[in-house]
């Protein structure tokens, strides 16, 4: 008896380690990446732990700390009672992309009064509804993440460096090198402006790239495209 006992309550122990795995699975999964060629005007990433989790600062990339996890509901405008646009369950359902290694957000459009309007899946990949501050985490932004990552310009760049933002002198940069230090943003009207530094050789090409460049760059192409992102996951 006692043999089938030990069997048994191994195998229940089994069972449970099978399924915690397989929940921790789907937990840590990652979420349905949107392109940066499809970005679009993204002022930050937020958190939502109600749907991501509660990242785990003691764990691997991607763990969570024990939480449960709800649907959010996201509305017409910035403001309670204006109505559900939808109710999420899963992040696939949402916009998103990695603010860092394995941890995945929320793309933010706008931003106003704790409220973030961000972007869903659907029917039409530009739906966007917005999310109360109660079901918010942390919000990090576009001139956080790059001036903080290791950045680069986007295919949508045109290649010009500005001496001043929004005005001074435009100088056609010819070079492939795409890696850029950003030092400092600044806002004029609702575009960002980026103060970089081009580098050359690529971050992930050598081991002490040099400066080949030094000036102003737009955030945000005329067509609203991002000229600048970030390798969430380094090299």
């Amino acid at each position: 008896m006692k043999e089938h006992q030990s069997y048994f309550t191994g195998l229940t122990r089994f069972s449970i380690l099978t399924t915690f795995a397989m929940v921790l699975a789907i937990i840590t999964a990652g979420a349905r990446e949107v392109p940066v060629a499809a970005v679009q005007r993204v002022i930050g990433i937020v958190e939502i732990p109600p749907i991501f989790g509660i990242p785990n600062p003691q764990g691997p990339p991607g763990s969570r700390l024990p939480s449960v996890l709800t649907p959010v509901s996201l509305y017409h405008r910035p403001k309670a009672g204006s109505g559900t646009v939808a109710t999420v369950n899963t992040r696939d359902e949402i916009a998103t992309a990695e603010y860092t290694y394995e941890e995945p957000g929320a793309l933010v459009y706008r931003q106003e009064g704790g409220w973030y309007l961000i972007g869903l899946h659907g029917p039409s990949e530009t739906a966007k509804a917005w999310l109360r501050p109660a079901d918010a985490g942390r919000f990090h932004s576009l001139s956080e993440l790059l001036k903080r990552g290791s950045s680069y310009f986007t295919s949508a760049w045109d290649n010009k460096l500005w001496s001043e933002p929004a005005s001074g002198q435009a100088t056609l940069v010819d070079t492939a090198a795409k890696d850029i230090n950003v030092l400092s943003t600044r806002k004029i009207g609702d575009q960002t402006w980026l103060q970089v530094e081009v580098l050359l050789p690529g971050r992930c090409e050598g081991p002490e790239p040099r400066t080949v460049a030094r000036g102003w760059a737009p955030a945000f192409s005329p067509e609203g495209k991002m000229n600048a992102w970030f390798y969430a996951r380094g090299c």
